[in-house]
């Protein structure tokens, strides 16, 4: 009798959701990815040594993007295959929001910069960067096309949706962006892509799509190679080029107006989709 009652109460469940597997990554699992990646770079190091010498300066920006998308490829083929699956939301996405988002990143980046700039950096690390970043298409493809396309796919499409399927919104979006920062693996850009990425992840919350995230990485990105572009140099600041004084301060200034602005614009049609 007794084991006819608990077979009774076993088929009345529908499912035993402690013996489910929970949702892939939590945040151990996605600093294990950090590490994976760290790994990779690691392995690729003396390979694209060894192909720069080889091939001499002038393809020295084809050689470091491919030996990024490869680095990203790997991770993101190791990432979904522990995720076991490749399905990414491609919602889309009023143009009025993507409009709303490039004075939003624009001055975001902005007031940034004077807190960026307060952490010295060694010359050794700007001579890293000088020689990773060029001005040449290759390093624009790179840095505005590969890059925005595929971290975004890592970083929000597997990471922060697997986050939000374990824990608070608030929570998966502040740790995702965490992760973003750590990702860049210094302490100068990784406010950068904090503050962005958590933009990045509110808008993904809201919209359930990868697109918004791409299209302010792009502009992020593209604004950043423009820099260089024009100036030769990656580490110009907006104070530099308007040459400090009166000018820059009221321009500064602005900037926090046109960034709650845009925040709250973003947020009443996000709220108008909704209703």
């Amino acid at each position: 009798m007794m084991d006819q009652i608990l077979d009774n109460n076993l088929e009345e469940k529908p499912e035993h959701t402690y013996f489910k597997k929970k949702e892939y990554p939590g945040i151990g699992q996605a600093f294990g990815l950090i590490g994976v990646l760290l790994l990779i770079s690691l392995i690729l190091i003396y390979p694209i040594d060894f192909l720069n010498k080889a091939v001499g300066e002038n393809y020295k920006s084809v050689i470091n993007g491919i030996a990024y998308v490869f680095s990203m490829t790997v991770l993101l083929a190791f990432a979904l295959k522990m995720r076991k699956s490749s399905k990414f939301q491609w919602k889309m996405v009023s143009l009025q929001i993507l409009l709303l988002s490039i004075p939003l990143v624009v001055s975001l980046g902005i007031l940034l910069e004077p807190i960026i700039n307060a952490i010295p950096m060694p010359d050794m690390i700007k001579d890293v960067i000088n020689k990773a970043i060029t001005n040449d298409v290759y390093s624009f493809l790179t840095i505005a096309i590969a890059a925005p396309l595929l971290e975004e796919i890592i970083f929000r499409g597997i990471i922060l949706q697997g986050f939000l399927k374990r824990y608070s919104p608030t929570k998966a979006i502040i740790w995702s962006a965490v992760m973003f920062g750590i990702f860049h693996m210094n302490p100068w850009q990784f406010l950068s892509a904090f503050s962005v990425g958590m933009v990045i992840g509110w808008l993904y919350y809201k919209t359930d799509s990868l697109i918004p995230g791409i299209f302010i990485h792009f502009i992020n990105n593209a604004l950043a190679f423009l820099m260089l572009m024009t100036t030769g140099d990656n580490f110009k600041t907006t104070q530099q080029l308007m040459g400090g004084g009166k000018s820059y301060y009221i321009f500064y200034s602005m900037c926090i107006p046109i960034l709650i602005g845009s925040l709250f614009l973003i947020h009443q049609r996000l709220k108008m989709k909704e209703v």
